[in-house]
């Protein structure tokens, strides 16, 4: 998506209808996760490690990222983002999840009417030391101690994402067996995080707990990229021999072979603030969308779509 458009859609969410009448109202974004969601934490602890030249201002991609868009554009909110690129569920350096938590419990006052989010989870499959079947258990574990200690700090209004099918970035399409292993990776890791969120969401019916299916976002953008603007889906646009050329007027998804284009943040953004309006709430059951690729995955109360 353009920022064109981009632009078009908040004037028309604005001049078009009431706030009222879609629901989303939140005062603060606090977002805890990976390079998917850091606005620019580990540039800021360490330049080297996110080259200026080839991501624009420390994200790791050629714009802003999707909780800028959601907090800036969408959501007329402030962003407090303790994301860090190259965080796993647990770990030090960069601080993993369960360590972005419990600073942030630790240090900060909670918000008032405060929206928090958590993605994470790639990192761990991608992890050096490899992915197994205990790995991935742990990794949800991590993830199950990280929203109750939200519940703990006092938060009511809780957005997690899944992952995309790993198996279809562009760091993948070289391998067969390597797509293969992390599309299965991403499956079992979605279904396990999906009924770990249903857990949790059981046990604290005073929180309202927003679940969007970013697997079958993208799943829909790669198999009809002209329907949300895009025209390549395969190749990386990050150019080397081109430093500090962050344009995608071509249409590219990824920036590099990992990451998203900022043109694909904005997608991100839309359909979370889309899962925010939707007027859920954690009062009812999950649905289906008779996807087995990866769904279990988009809302407290409405069935899939």
């Amino acid at each position: 998506m353009t920022q064109k458009r981009m632009f078009c859609l908040v004037l028309a969410v604005f001049f078009i209808a009431p706030i009222s009448v879609f629901g989303a109202s939140f005062d603060t974004l606090v977002v805890f996760g990976d390079s998917l969601s850091d606005n620019g934490n580990l540039y800021a602890a360490d330049p080297l490690s996110v080259p200026s030249a080839y991501y624009w201002e420390g994200r790791v991609s050629n714009g802003p990222v999707w909780v800028e868009y959601l907090a800036g554009d969408l959501l007329n909110c402030a962003l407090v983002d303790n994301a860090y690129a190259g965080a796993e569920t647990s770990g030090e350096v960069p601080p993993g999840l369960l360590q972005q938590v419990n600073l942030y419990a630790a240090t900060a006052d909670l918000p008032h009417n405060a929206l928090f989010v958590v993605w994470i989870g790639a990192n761990d499959i991608l992890s050096e030391s490899g992915v197994t079947e205990e790995s991935l258990a742990d990794s949800i574990s991590n993830i199950g101690t990280a929203l109750q200690k939200l519940a703990d700090f006092g938060a009511e209004d809780i957005l997690i994402l899944n992952l995309p099918n790993m198996g279809s970035l562009p760091l993948s399409l070289d391998s067969q067996t390597t797509g293969l292993f992390l599309k299965a990776a991403s499956i079992s890791f979605n279904s396990s995080l999906s009924d770990t969120v249903d857990h949790f969401a059981g046990d604290n019916p005073g929180i309202a707990v927003y679940k969007l299916d970013i697997y079958s976002l993208f799943e829909r953008i790669l198999a009809n990229p002209a329907s949300f603007g895009f025209t390549n889906v395969t190749d990386v646009l990050l150019d080397p021999a081109k430093p500090y050329n962050f344009d995608n007027t071509e249409g590219y998804v990824f920036w590099d072979d990992i990451h998203p284009t900022t043109e694909a943040h904005v997608e991100i953004a839309e359909q979370a603030y889309e899962l925010l309006n939707s007027g859920s709430d954690n009062s009812g059951g999950y649905g289906d969308d008779g996807d087995d690729d990866g769904g279990c995955f988009i809302s407290t109360v409405s069935d899939f779509n």
